[in-house]
């Protein structure tokens, strides 16, 4: 009797070690996909940014130059439009930078480095009948030696009706599938299963008010000089400034001219001619031609 005491205790025990070990190693798993789904969500936010504001030139076949400015002054053009890097988004803006000279987006807890992509959707669309397809993923599986990472611990409520996530499995790494595929992406080169990806799409069904500037006129990004200004894909009424200078400019829909004066049109009247201060009287039908009356 004794020993069947002895043989139960040891079963309990045992049985609560690995219900413990269970548990532990069940809330690491949750803890990390938690931090890797909330990480690849920043990045995500900032690709839909670029996109947004790219939208004219991403629908394109074959889509211009996108360019950034780095914190010393000098003009870059992303490497890939369709596949920008975490700090290229960073540089154009759309992801938060750690300090005012960083060239480079904090790599992410787990997984390596980010990668993202953009695909166009259906096949053989054409500007606006087109949707946008956004990928970001990490570059190496999260579960480092193990090649796991567990989907089932991804808290789906961090994330919206039109994002999800998925993962590469032992059977076909190279290949990345939403819940139920509804997407599919394959990724380039030898793959481990474990990699984590999430997924979203844009297209015209998707803007509203919200983010007007993708077909109407507004301002649009700073450029380091006059002469970098975009001279393709503008819509009349846009508006840039320059940084050098400090000077507005705007759209006419055939050249950028400048905001509220412009050497060709303008005459200036009054014994203190060279001063266009705040006691001008404006005169004309536009800022652009204005007559300017000094006192």
């Amino acid at each position: 009797m004794p020993y069947m005491r002895w043989v139960i205790y040891v079963l309990v025990s045992m049985t609560s070690m690995v219900s413990a070990l269970l548990g532990s190693t069940s809330e690491r798993r949750m803890a990390t996909a938690t931090v890797v789904s909330a990480q690849l969500k920043t990045v995500l936010s900032g690709l839909s940014l670029y996109v947004i504001n790219n939208w004219n030139n991403l629908v394109l076949a074959a889509p211009s130059p996108i360019s950034y400015t780095l914190p010393g002054g000098a003009s870059r053009n992303v490497l890939n439009v369709l596949t920008p890097t975490a700090s290229e988004l960073m540089l154009l803006g759309f992801l938060s930078s750690p300090s005012a000279l960083a060239t480079t987006y904090p790599l992410p807890s787990f997984g390596g480095g980010y990668s993202t992509a953009l695909t166009r959707s259906p096949v053989g669309c054409q500007g606006n009948a087109c949707s946008i397809e956004l990928y970001a993923w990490l570059t190496s599986p999260v579960g480092g030696d193990t090649k796991k990472f567990d989907i089932h611990y991804v808290d789906n409520r961090a994330l919206s009706s039109n994002i999800s996530m998925g993962y590469s499995t032992p059977g076909t790494p190279s290949v990345i599938n939403g819940p139920n595929n509804s997407w599919s992406y394959t990724l380039t080169g030898n793959q481990n299963a474990g990699v984590a990806m999430i997924h979203t799409y844009l297209g015209v069904r998707d803007f509203s008010d919200t983010y007007p500037c993708v077909f109407v006129a507004c301002w649009k990004s700073p450029a380091a000089s006059f002469a970098s200004f975009p001279t393709r894909l503008n819509t009349v009424g846009d508006v840039r400034l320059e940084q050098s200078s400090g000077d507005l400019y705007f759209w006419t829909g055939s050249n950028w001219r400048t905001m509220f004066s412009n050497a060709t049109f303008t005459s200036y009247l009054g014994a203190n001619a060279g001063n266009t201060g705040s006691n001008n009287t404006y005169l004309g039908n536009s800022s652009g031609q204005a007559l300017y009356v000094t006192p």
